[in-house]
């Protein structure tokens, strides 16, 4: 492993555990304004979280634009990237410098061109200083192109390549280009939020809060709410970020008494981030007292479903001893008949006749009956009539055809008698005739036996 990569490792190694999911894109889908944010706001994070000795933002001056750095820089001033310091400097010698004088013999003559001990001790520091600044120069530079790696693999990891094609070079891939280029492309490319995107948005911020999930499922939905409004350059302020968080939960009609606690503190108190705090804190407290309740409801529910079982049982137990000793015990109904009338002072003669005589005048009364469909008596009777059917309908009877409604036909008028027929036949002195009744086919002109 080189150098580099092992410092570059190391930069990873400082990056923050992103928040959640910070991909770009999902699988078959393009990237989106809000995941792009999301991403880009974490990218920042890891940018400042690198080591830089000659910055406080560490290395956020390498992807953001300068307006937006110089916001966020104390002083106000714009980030200046480290240049590529070149090969380290090499020590050049002093030139030998001019006798001053005549020389008289060859050595002294030499010696007299050769410069000065002073001249020599100060060229070899003003060459240490040289070395120094480039190890320095050098280490800066190396450190940046590590960041910039870092940062460039980080975006590149998190966005399918054919999003970004256009950058990469079918020998280095990416290498060539700057985490900066990336991420300006993906935001002007597919982050761009409409009018419409906006209004979706904020109507999201006013949905009601189903209780029943996390409260950090709420924050998390108005603070993704507050990124894209922020995208779309429509910033939301932190009071109106908090105004609809805490209409959602008061409308939960849960949280009655921490929303009067909330709205007594000190406005200087009332920050987004205090906000969450506080109502994570009460919500853990409502979740106890409710989790409590429900404990002690369920466990009466459960004993009174005991005792309900128990008298069940013993119910059904004394209902079968009921049955089995009054089985046991019972006299027969005759019995139980005859003590009755005796004690009414009746014998059981009387009472057989007794019900006889009802009987046989019930049955006088049904013969006698005229039924609705059966004219009032007129003061000369139909000589035709032989007597009534069950329903009381008049009839007359033919030795051959039998029981009939058509009062013409008798004994005495049929038509089509049959062998040995008896024309003095009647209803009530039938003479061996039929019994069956006879039907007339209207419809096939043909008379049927019934």
């Amino acid at each position: 492993m080189t150098s580099m990569q092992k410092q570059i490792d190391s930069v990873v190694a400082n990056f923050p555990k992103p928040k959640g999911n910070i991909k770009m894109n999902e699988p078959s889908a393009e990237p989106n304004p809000l995941a792009i944010i999301k991403f880009t706001k974490h990218l920042q994070s890891c940018a400042i979280s690198i080591p830089n000795s000659n910055d406080d933002l560490g290395y956020l001056g390498a992807i953001v634009s300068d307006d937006i750095y110089q916001k966020c820089n104390a002083n106000g001033t714009s980030y200046t990237a480290p240049n590529d310091p070149g090969r380290a400097p090499v020590y050049s010698a002093p030139e030998p410098t001019e006798a001053t004088g005549p020389a008289t013999r060859s050595g002294t003559e030499e010696a007299a061109t050769q410069p000065s001990p002073s001249i020599i001790t100060n060229s070899l520091l003003m060459h240490q200083t040289a070395m120094k600044q480039h190890e320095g120069d050098k280490a800066e530079w190396t450190a940046y192109k590590a960041a910039l790696t870092a940062l460039r693999n980080l975006i590149t990891d998190n966005i399918d390549d054919m999003y970004i094609a256009s950058f990469s070079n079918d020998i280095t891939g990416f290498t060539s280009v700057t985490p900066k280029a990336l991420l300006k492309h993906i935001n002007a490319t597919y982050a761009t939020v409409t009018e419409g995107d906006l209004d979706h948005n904020e109507n999201l911020m006013k949905q009601p809060w189903d209780h029943t999930q996390s409260i950090e499922m709420l924050f998390n939905k108005i603070e993704d709410c507050v990124l894209y409004a922020e995208a779309g350059g429509e910033p939301i302020s932190d009071k109106r970020t908090i105004r609809y968080t805490f209409l959602a939960i008061k409308n939960t009609g849960l949280f009655n008494l921490a929303c009067d606690q909330w709205n007594e503190k000190n406005e200087v108190l009332k920050t987004w981030s205090n906000f969450k705090t506080f109502f994570t804190a009460e919500k853990k407290k409502i979740k106890n007292h409710t989790t409590g309740e429900l404990g002690i409801a369920q466990e009466e529910m459960a004993n009174a479903l005991i005792d309900l079982t128990s008298t069940l049982i013993n119910c059904k137990t004394e209902i079968a001893s009921l049955k089995e000793e009054i089985n046991t015990n019972r006299p027969p109904l005759a019995d139980i008949t005859s003590s009755v009338n005796a004690a009414q002072g009746f014998t059981q003669q009387q009472l057989d006749q007794a019900v006889a005589a009802a009987l046989a005048q019930k049955k006088a009364s049904n013969t006698n009956r005229t039924p609705v469909s059966q004219p009032p008596q007129s003061a000369t009777r139909d000589t035709r009539i032989q007597g009534y059917n069950d329903k009381g309908y008049p009839i007359s009877y033919c030795w051959s055809c039998g029981i009939t409604g058509n009062l013409n036909h008798s004994s005495g008028t049929c038509n089509t008698p049959r062998d040995g027929h008896r024309k003095e036949a009647t209803f009530k002195t039938k003479m061996g005739g039929t019994e069956k009744t006879f039907v007339w086919n209207k419809k096939s002109k043909k008379k049927t036996d019934e």
